[in-house]
């Protein structure tokens, strides 16, 4: 108690609220940027693609083999290139992907 009365003597009652004051605005300052940073990681984090692989085959007449290639992620998947090789011997789908791996879920090799 009586620190408490030194303290409202040296500064006075203003100072104090005062100083109270900038103190909670200098942690909700610190919050609101703390809040900021998280809530960005998390949207790139969010934010990502996932590449998935299916294999097929048919078991009629023609016989056919394929993969498909499917992003289930929320963000777009850049694909620069993709070779594909039998035997060691480049197939002929082996090029740059284009625009059909941008524009559609699915692509057959």
């Amino acid at each position: 108690m009586q620190a408490e009365m030194q303290i409202a003597q040296m500064f006075g009652t203003v100072d104090v609220v005062g100083i109270a004051a900038v103190m909670v605005a200098a942690f909700a300052l610190f919050a609101t940027l703390w809040q900021s940073y998280v809530t960005r990681r998390h949207n790139r984090l969010s934010v990502a693609p996932y590449l998935r692989f299916d294999v097929y085959w048919t078991h009629t007449d023609i016989k056919e083999a394929g993969i498909y290639l499917a992003n289930k992620g929320v963000g777009p998947a850049i694909i620069r290139s993709f070779s594909v090789s039998l035997d060691g011997e480049p197939s002929r789908y082996t090029s740059s992907p284009g625009p059909c791996l941008s524009t559609s879920e699915y692509v057959i090799l």
